[in-house]
């Protein structure tokens, strides 16, 4: 089972593309990564993370920059316990493949 152990999201107005980067845990394996998710993907992440959180800890963690291209939205979750997420819950309903970078 590949998990992921989250600690930032990032994305923007002008993308289509999220950003997660975390700890992608393989069996005994743990490697820092990045992987690119859609926005339905995203919703089903928040959905998940939303379970274990509130929602006034994930606004405390957002953070948003605006300038001529558009918003940009950084949710740090360094500071906050949260529990690996299985990588096939975030695709399950979508089937839309997942791009990791480490």
């Amino acid at each position: 089972m590949k998990t992921l152990l989250i600690q930032e999201i990032s994305f923007s107005s002008a993308s289509k593309n999220v950003v997660c980067r975390g700890h992608l845990n393989i069996g005994h394996l743990s490697i820092e990564t990045k992987i690119h998710v859609d926005f339905r993907q995203l919703n089903v992440l928040l959905n998940k993370l939303s379970k274990h959180l509130s929602s006034e800890e994930l606004y405390a963690c957002l953070e948003e920059y605006t300038n001529a291209e558009g918003s940009f939205y950084n949710l740090n979750l360094d500071t906050i316990e949260v529990l690996p997420i299985d990588l096939n819950e975030i695709n399950e309903e979508n089937n839309f493949p997942l791009r990791i970078s480490a």
